[in-house]
């Protein structure tokens, strides 16, 4: 007479392997792809002679028990092939019970390579002796990356992340002991006013990427303020009408160039259309004012864009982030103006109300 214990209280724990040692997660809930990530199914008591590992797709992988009376112990070892977010779940297997299902949910991040990083410094100048900020980021930072940031200014290059992977490459570099997030927010000061490259360089054992900023750091520099007065927010198709968008910079060391960019936008999701060719056909579309004629625009919905660019080096924009409404009637509305700085982050600059009432 046999006796069987049914199960009970069905668990698991993850861990991935490296050099045959369990590893926890790094980061809570992420494993390299190029590693075994180990499921040790835990359970009170029970007769098990297979165990499943379930995902939302279907069965991970099953695992045959060879001591059914005995599953207290089993590694199931599995090499995720792509990188992603995965919910797994365990079950086990019985003659008498059938499948019986853990009732917890785990969620685990497969990830790889280091991709796509870029610098940001939001177009701000700072004064020498002043604190610098940059912002790292990445696409996917992998797992056991380092990241390596050469200020160009002749200092000691930082290094951030696995100090293992940066020791393989950069033995000499300052170890300062800040862990690599996503973003990494990196403080540099300069002492003396120029325009430096900054570059960076981030690896692990799958891969590899680089960027470079050009900065600039100028005693002479106020931080760029760009503007664009208050104005109707609906116009008559019939009548012209002007923009003007400010630019306020005190600087000696750089030129900058200005210019518009018009859209046409969706009337109700306000998602682009088209862009329309404004270059060299309406008066002041690379300066501050700009003069829109009568009849240019047809009946719709733009978005006007005023674009200060400083030699190259960065530029930053002035967005109507509700599209101005050319018309041949009535219509109220309100006017947002936001800042838009490299890269596409937005910071709230001004807000206008606009109230339009024509005949």
């Amino acid at each position: 007479l046999e006796v069987w214990d049914a199960i009970e209280n069905l668990t698991m724990e993850i861990y991935f392997e490296e050099d045959g040692i369990l590893m926890n997660a790094i980061d809570l809930d992420s494993y390299p792809i190029d590693r075994n990530v180990t499921f040790l199914p835990r359970l009170n008591q029970g007769v098990v002679s297979m165990f499943a590992v379930k995902s939302n797709n279907g069965t991970v992988i099953d695992h045959v028990v060879i001591d059914q009376f005995n599953a207290f112990n089993e590694r199931i070892r599995f090499q995720f092939p792509v990188e992603g977010l995965v919910n797994v779940t365990v079950a086990a297997f019985n003659e008498f019970q059938q499948w019986v299902y853990s009732t917890e949910q785990y969620e685990i991040r497969i990830v790889g390579k280091v991709q796509k990083m870029k610098i940001d410094d939001y177009g701000l100048i700072t004064k020498p002796g002043s604190e610098k900020n940059l912002t790292i980021s990445f696409e996917s930072l992998g797992v056991n990356t380092c990241l390596l940031v050469d200020f160009g200014d002749g200092s000691i290059p930082y290094t951030y992340g696995e100090e293992k992977t940066c020791n393989t490459r950069k033995p000499n570099s300052y170890q300062n002991g800040i862990k690599l997030t996503n973003p990494l927010l990196v403080r540099h000061i300069y002492v003396d006013g120029d325009v430096y490259n900054v570059t960076a360089e981030a690896w692990n054992r799958l891969s590899q990427t680089s960027e470079n900023l050009m900065i600039t750091v100028d005693p002479n520099c106020t931080q760029l303020g760009v503007a664009i007065e208050t104005h109707e927010d609906s116009y008559l198709m019939s009548m012209p009408f002007t923009i003007t968008g400010n630019v306020q910079l005190n600087c000696t060391s750089v030129s900058t160039t200005q210019a518009w960019n018009i859209t046409e936008v969706d009337e109700l999701t306000r998602s682009y259309k088209k862009t329309v060719n404004i270059e060299d056909k309406l008066v002041g579309w690379n300066a501050s004012l700009i003069v829109v004629p009568a009849l240019f625009l047809p009946y719709g919905y733009y978005r006007f864009e005023f674009i200060v660019d400083m030699s190259g080096m960065y530029r930053v924009s002035l967005t109507l982030l509700r599209a101005s409404f050319i018309a041949t009637g009535y219509l109220k509305g309100i006017l947002i103006a936001g800042y838009q700085g490299k890269g596409g982050e937005k910071l709230m600059k001004n807000n206008v109300t606009i109230g339009y009432n024509s005949k």
